[in-house]
């Protein structure tokens, strides 16, 4: 039986997922008898046995803990008493506090400028630092205690996996639910200490530490748990419930087939949890990790004594800090189809739902309309999500995603000595790399647009290639920009920021994907006068292609007269004469329409 391992870390940075590429023959079976077919949701025939077999997982692991701590037991953890569900991570083994170093806790993706020689994959913004434990695993009833100092940036949260329940699977951290958030603003700092996320906070401050602790739970996590609810996923306080115990579901299971090829990696349902911690824009003075040092995580036994557990995770590192140069394609016309002058964006419901919906489109053309039910229905059986399911199955959030930023995505490719334009207006974001002294309220938090290589045979999937993020991004006087993207070569003379343009070298790959991050933290950046586009406003039905009730009048049309109005990227295609044409009063009104 042949096994096809489909990571498709397609449009999210994960670290601690299986980094291979997006398999040729999983393209090619799209259109095939070799597709995968669909698993039943929910794959377990009895919920509670699921339930119980995690408690047990649970219990023979803190037996052993308790054991270690009395002297009657090694360091080393067995084999048998690890969730053997995750690739790239072995050797597991306990520390006392005092033995816990946090450089030996984490895996780090640091912000970076992009440098075509030598690219990172796995859909990053660049301009973010990702940060997540080597492994994350500890008993149900158990605290995890992570203190640290806030660190000078724009943004900073921490996201653990939900609290167990079956129904909820988190495939290779990448697909499924997602995690339990804590935002910067929310967090109380220690006594005699500051947040500096706060409005009108000292942004520079040295007394800035702080002390955050969760539960680790079985139940549902939006019924415990106030910040794991849409669409603001805000909740005061320093404790939230999480889980450091997931469930897979079939595409972890060996016993899983789908005749006549299995896809999923098969290494068992059971896997430790995710912690993640993310650092948008760092101050520039300052480097990616916030010019703090890095926290400090423990857990706790109910009894008050406190230990780690930590693991050999090098290998999982080298794999998703690998990097690949720029591909050099032959320059490519748009697909009417798909990237065409009528086509706008598309709001992302899910990791995996983007990665497929696109793999569909490429594979179907025309057709591919046809494959929408198909197309839910394999991302329900995956993930155990869908716009019909309950929470959090049907948030726009899923794994490894932040719940803050709402994730458009719009492909396009580009012709020889051609230029692509994106015109709209962007909203009022703080300004912070810098140094500047107060966190100032806005009408968003952050603003990106990013592009990815989506080559599916690329050595290391979906490298980011270009990215802007607000305040990189030149407007007029009212807040309209022209994001202006072309080969070195083809760079038009007018396309500077006296003329209110953003020049960005598209590089050598013809075909790229978009992807919009749109940053709100209600309500201090999240101003209601003008359109946002979160799921109290878009819903999963009606804003992204595979909707059932999909309405491309919402994004999905390449103009500003849909919801979002000025404030969703139009697009423009020309020739760089065109455009030089356009003199010194070259404008986002003035701009030919595409047609």
């Amino acid at each position: 039986m042949k096994k096809i391992g489909l990571y498709l870390v397609a449009l999210t940075f994960a670290i601690g997922v299986g980094l291979a590429s997006c398999d040729l023959v999983f393209v090619q079976g799209l259109s095939d008898s070799l597709r995968p077919v669909p698993p039943p949701y929910p794959y377990f025939s009895d919920r509670s046995t699921q339930i119980s077999e995690a408690q047990r997982i649970s219990d023979r692991l803190e037996d052993y803990i308790r054991d270690w701590m009395d002297g009657e037991a090694s360091a080393e953890i067995p084999n048998d008493l690890i969730p053997a569900g995750r690739a790239g991570v072995s050797n597991y083994y306990l520390q006392r506090p005092e033995e816990v170093r946090p450089s030996e806790q984490w895996g780090i993706r640091e912000a970076e400028d992009i440098d075509f020689s030598a690219l990172h994959g796995a859909s990053p913004d660049p301009h973010a630092t990702y940060m997540v434990l080597g492994t994350f695993l500890a008993p149900f009833g158990n605290k995890v205690i992570m203190e640290g100092e806030f660190p000078h940036s724009r943004f900073f949260d921490v996201q653990l996996s939900p609290p167990f329940d079956p129904n909820l699977y988190i495939y290779e951290g990448a697909f499924g639910a997602p995690e339990v958030p804590i935002v910067d603003v929310d967090m109380d700092p220690l006594p005699g200490h500051i947040n500096p996320f706060r409005v009108g906070a000292d942004r520079n401050a040295t007394n800035r530490r702080y002390r955050l602790t969760w539960t680790l739970a079985i139940g549902n996590g939006p019924e415990m748990e106030p910040a794991y609810r849409p669409p603001h996923y805000r909740a005061p306080g320093n404790h939230r419930f999480a889980s450091a115990l997931v469930y897979q579901g079939p595409w972890g299971d060996p016993q899983w087939k789908s005749d006549p090829v299995q896809y999923g990696h098969g290494l068992g349902v059971w896997q430790p949890g995710y912690f993640w911690v993310r650092y948008y824009a760092p101050d520039r003075e300052v480097g990616p990790l916030g010019g703090v040092p890095l926290p400090k995580v423990l857990y706790e036994l109910p009894d008050g004594r406190q230990y780690y557990i930590n693991a050999d995770y090098a290998e999982m590192i080298d794999r998703v800090n690998a990097t690949i140069p720029a591909g050099r394609t032959w320059p490519e016309e748009p697909n009417e189809v798909f990237f065409g002058p009528n086509v706008g964006w598309d709001k992302m419901w899910g990791i995996f739902l983007g990665a497929t919906e696109g793999l569909i489109q490429a594979v179907y053309g025309n057709d591919a309309n046809a494959q929408k039910p198909y197309l839910r229905q394999l991302n329900l059986g995956v993930t155990g999500r869908g716009e019909n399911q309950p929470p959090p199955g049907n948030y726009a959030s899923s794994a490894s995603s932040c719940p803050y930023i709402h994730y458009m995505t719009r492909g396009m490719s580009l012709g020889w000595g051609k230029i692509v334009v994106l015109t709209g207006r962007m909203p009022q974001t703080p300004r912070t790399r810098n140094g500047e002294p107060i966190m100032e309220g806005g009408q968003a938090r952050y603003f990106s647009i990013t592009s990815y290589d989506v080559r599916v045979d690329a050595a290391v999937p979906t490298a980011a290639l270009t990215s802007v993020m607000d305040d990189e991004i030149v407007t007029d006087e009212n807040g309209w920009y022209m994001i202006v993207y072309s080969r070195i070569t083809d760079r038009p003379a007018n396309a500077t920021p006296a003329n209110n343009a953003t020049w960005v070298d598209w590089g050598p790959t013809a075909v790229q994907s978009w992807n919009l991050r749109w940053m709100t933290v209600h309500p201090e950046w999240n101003d209601t006068s003008i359109p946002v586009p979160d799921e109290a406003n878009m819903s999963w039905a009606t804003s992204t292609w595979s909707g059932s009730r999909y309405n491309p009048e919402l994004i999905g049309r390449n103009n500003h007269d849909g919801f979002l109005r000025e404030y969703l990227p139009r697009v423009h295609y020309m020739t760089k004469s065109e455009f030089e044409a356009l003199g010194s009063n070259v404008r986002p009104e003035t701009l030919p329409i595409w047609r």
